[in-house]
Order: C-alpha cells, then sequence, then structure tokens
C-alpha cells in the first residue's frame, strides 16, 4: 500500500523520486508502529528479494547497447568497485579507528552498488551525455553483483577475525567467475527445456513463464550449493533469458507480453518495498544509536557527509581519468587535460570532459541494493558478541542512500540545464531506421491480430498493396 501510494505522490510531485516517497512513508508508518518488528534471514532475503529485483534488471537489458559499451561498464563495475571497496574502506577505517577494518571493508562493499532505477526517475525528460545511461544501467546490474560478492568476504572476515585482502581477492575471483558460470549453464539448460516443450506442441504460456519466475530462486539455489556467488549466477541467468526473449521465432509475442508484465509488477513491488522498509527501519537505527552511544548523533551525521563526499569524489575521478574510453578511445592519462566536444544521443548536445565527469559522479545514486545488502548485516558475531558498530553501520549506509538520491534530484536538472544546447531538427539515421523498424512491427500485430480476430474480412487490393 505505501509503495503505491508512494508512486501516486510521485506523479503528483514528478520531481521528487517515488523512492524519496516511500522511504518517507516507510519512515512514518515506522514512527506510527513502534511495536511491529522485522527479524531477518540473511540467506532468505537475498533469494526472496535481491535474486528476483537483479534477475529483473538482467532480464529487460539490451544486450546490444551493453556490447556497444562494453569496456566502460566493465571498468565501472568492476574497476570502480574494486578502487571504492579498498580506497573507501581505507577512509573509513581512519575515520572510524574503532571500526574493524573488514568491518570498514563491508561497508565500503555496500556503498559500492549504484541505482539506474533511481537515475531513470529523476533523469526523466533530460539530455543526457550519450551512452551515458546505457553505462549506468550496465553498470548497475553487474556492480550488484560484485558489491555484494565483496560484501559477503569481508563480512566472513569481520566474524572469523581473519582478513587479507591477497585471499578476499582470489576468493573474489573464484565465487564471482564460478558464480557466472553456474548461471550460464544452468539458464541454457532451463531454457532448453523450455523450447522442449514447446517443440512437442506445449504451449501454455502461463506454464512457461512459471518455469521462467522460478529460474532465479533455482538458479540461486544451485550456485551457493556449489559456494559460488548465487547472485552473479542469477545476473548471468537474466542476460541468457534475455537472449531468447529477443530471439522472436523462439519467443511467442503472447508470452513475450506475460513475462514482461509479470516481472514489471515483481519488480516495481519489490524495489518499492526495499525503500519502505528502509524508512520503516530508520527510526529503529536513529533510536539504537542514542541508546547504545556508540558515538555522538551529529558527529556520525557529519561522519555520513564525509564518506559520501569521498565516494562522489571517488566516482568522479574515475570517470575522469578514463573519459577517453567512455568516448571510444584507448589512451588514458590523467593529464590529458583537453576537452572532448561529442554529440549526445538527442543530437547537437556537447560535453565536455569535466562535465561529463560530474554527471556521471552524480548519477551515481545508491538504492535498493545498497538498502537490502545492509540489512544483512548479524546482530552478533560468531562468538555470541555484539556486532561491532552495527547502528552506526546502518546509519551511514542509510544516510549515504538518502544524501545520493536528494543531491542528485537538485543537481541533475541543474546540470542538464546549464550545459544542454537547443537540439537541431536533424536527425541521424540510425533514429530514422530504428523508427522506420518500430512502425513494420506495429504493422506486422496489427495484422496478425486481424487474423486472429477472423478471416471473414478479405483486404481490398490497394490495402494488400500497403500492407
Amino acid at each position: 500500500m505505501l509503495v503505491v501510494i508512494g508512486t501516486v505522490l510521485h506523479r503528483k510531485f514528478s520531481r521528487i523520486p517515488a523512492a524519496l516517497f516511500q522511504v518517507l512513508l516507510g519512515g512514518v508508518f515506522g514512527v506510527l508502529m513502534p511495536s511491529l518488528q522485522f527479524d531477518f534471514e540473511p540467506e532468505l532475503f537475498l533469494l526472496a528479494v535481491i535474486a528476483p529485483i537483479l534477475f529483473f534488471d538482467g532480464y529487460h537489458a539490451s544486450r546490444t547497447a551493453f556490447w556497444t559499451y562494453r569496456w566502460p561498464i566493465l571498468l565501472m563495475a568492476f574497476g570502480l568497485v574494486f578502487i571504492t571497496v579498498v580506497g573507501l574502506g581505507f577512509t573509513i577505517h581512519v575515520l572510524i579507528p574503532e571500526m574493524p577494518m573488514a568491518v570498514a571493508f563491508a561497508l565500503a562493499a555496500v556503498l559500492s552498488p549504484t541505482d539506474a532505477v533511481a537515475v531513470k526517475s529523476i533523469t526523466k525528460g533530460m539530455s543526457l551525455p550519450k551512452g551515458l545511461m546505457t553505462i549506468l544501467e550496465g553498470e548497475s546490474l553487474i556492480n550488484d553483483a560484485a558489491g555484494i560478492v565483496s560484501f559477503k568476504i569481508a563480512l566472513a572476515a569481520a566474524m572469523t577475525g581473519v582478513f587479507s585482502i591477497w585471499e578476499g581477492s582470489s576468493n573474489f575471483l573464484v565465487v564471482a567467475l564460478g558464480g557466472a558460470l553456474v548461471g550460464f549453464i544452468g539458464a541454457l539448460l532451463i531454457v532448453q527445456i523450455r523450447l522442449l516443450l514447446r517443440s512437442f506442441g506445449f504451449e501454455d504460456v502461463y506454464s512457461l513463464v512459471s518455469i521462467q519466475i522460478i529460474t532465479p530462486f533455482v538458479i540461486y539455489l544451485i550456485a551457493e550449493a556449489f559456494h559460488v556467488s548465487g547472485i552473479l549466477a542469477v545476473v548471468t541467468a537474466s542476460i541468457v533469458y534475455g537472449i531468447e526473449r529477443d530471439k522472436l521465432q523462439q519467443t511467442s509475442l503472447q508470452m513475450q507480453v506475460v513475462a514482461n508484465n509479470t516481472w514489471s509488477i515483481v519488480g516495481y513491488l519489490l524495489n518499492g518495498f526495499v525503500f519502505v522498509l528502509l524508512g520503516f527501519l530508520l527510526p529503529e537505527v536513529w533510536a539504537g544509536l542514542w541508546q547504545t552511544h556508540e558515538y555522538p548523533f551529529f558527529f556520525i551525521v557529519i561522519l555520513t557527509f564525509v564518506i559520501a563526499m569521498a565516494l562522489f569524489m571517488i566516482r568522479f575521478l574515475w570517470v575522469y581519468v578514463l573519459y577517453p574510453i567512455f568516448q571510444g578511445k584507448k589512451e588514458v592519462s590523467l593529464w590529458f587535460m583537453e576537452e572532448f566536444n561529442q554529440e549526445a544521443a538527442s543530437g547537437g548536445v556537447q560535453y565536455r570532459r569535466g562535465y561529463y565527469s560530474l554527471f556521471a559522479a552524480v548519477c551515481g545514486i545508491h538504492g535498493t541494493i545498497t538498502l537490502a545488502t545492509a540489512l544483512l548485516i548479524p546482530d552478533t558475531m560468531n562468538d555470541g558478541s555484539t556486532f561491532p558498530l552495527r547502528d552506526t553501520f546502518l546509519f551511514i549506509a542509510a544516510g549515504v542512500v538518502l544524501i545520493s538520491m536528494i543531491a542528485a534530484t537538485i543537481f541533475l536538472p541543474i546540470l542538464g540545464k546549464s550545459e544542454v544546447k537547443p537540439e537541431t531538427h536533424q536527425r541521424s539515421m540510425t533514429a530514422v531506421h530504428a523508427d522506420m523498424i518500430q512502425y513494420m512491427i506495429e504493422q506486422m500485430e496489427k495484422k496478425k491480430q486481424n487474423r486472429i480476430v477472423g478471416f471473414s474480412h478479405k483486404p481490398s487490393s490497394r490495402s494488400s498493396s500497403v500492407n
């Protein structure tokens, strides 16, 4: 109910993201219902909430666009995650010496994933630099998995008291590559089962879509049974499913409609649920900080702003240094100071290097996965002692999410207006070609629907020639 109300408010006040309304409504609900408690089983939360959210994102992703910008996406999804976990982890440990190094690295891993859904809601109607939204979507899909894997490795080190960057890095590679392999093989097998059923004349759309719905849960459980990343396995499986969806000769139109509608509803509810849950837990986290006196409340607020700024600077510098690669070039130099003028997809819009980096940094909004991963922090350690600075950990994670959303809501429209130049009426051949293909598809679908309704109407010779 709160998810829907937040969406209604967003429609009324479109400048404010629905996620912020959902957080606010969750906070109000938490204050009004202090006796209501949520207890989390971490693995169940990953399986029931995170896995389907990531599968939904990957299923609807554009593989062609991702391949075009594959190097920027990989550099943002893996390179930036690694730099963030290590650099921000040490920074957090310096700022909060009482926080163990492994816990600081776990917090940095929680803060590394970004949320492309929030970016889309804020930048709707704006003109972004060419390919930036595709890069952000690909980064969000892959760095979610990379961040969660890094978090689980750091959390295991915190729970056991044994931490090594070299061991953690090698473990990351094994777990990540193993998860991707399990997801690829598992999804291929399940897709082949669906195709085999159809080859035998089994065309029940709801049964076939149901097989797709249970796929992320099955893939996740199989990967975890092999002690590799269930999250990366689910992401890989979603991409395989997306490839199958794109092959129209293997997927009926009706199945696409049912599957897309089903996953859209599931993704909408789960994403909204996590934001409402964040708001619901905020009063409890703040109360915990006041009661435990881990740190003075206002000191933690200042720390949260400092950490958010450090996260922003790491992202800005990473994009600034790698800007030539984002523009399709191969050479990278920190001292490459001349400005590139690039035309955006909308045509005639020019973006300079510093502006592009600033835009990309502000678009690094944190959301669903950051919140959901932070909620996996246990109450106690393996020896039964209280998890160190747990309330501080949750407060900083929630605070960085809110700061990133509010900052993007305020500054992205300003950045768009300040740099976007008037668009020309000229259109690229690619855009015209895409419109032609879309028109042909629409005409073919209408023709198909006419045939389904009945065959009594015989088109005239003129209409036949037009078709």
